[in-house]
């Protein structure tokens, strides 16, 4: 994601995801200069595709990482973040 930053010079919407490391967002904004990052959308180690978010501009580090944990469910005390 730094990486995608410091090409884009921004970090990808809430709504492109990690997919926009994969292939060129669609939807604004799209980043002019652009450079496919990974293959495959990284899963967390119980398979699942790590939930996205975008922070406030400004806001360090500027996005949020987040594995929903074993029971695969949102907002669950076995989540795991990267702000914790």
């Amino acid at each position: 994601l730094h990486t995608y930053k410091t090409i884009a010079g921004f970090y990808p919407e809430t709504n492109q995801g990690l997919k926009a490391l994969m292939k060129k967002p669609s939807s604004g904004p799209v980043p002019i200069d652009w450079v496919q990052l990974i293959e495959k959308v990284p899963t967390d180690p119980w398979q699942r595709e790590y939930q996205y978010r975008r922070l406030a501009e400004g806001a360090d580090p500027g996005f949020e990482l987040r594995s929903l944990g074993p029971d695969g469910k949102l907002h669950t005390k076995d989540d795991l973040s990267s702000l914790d």
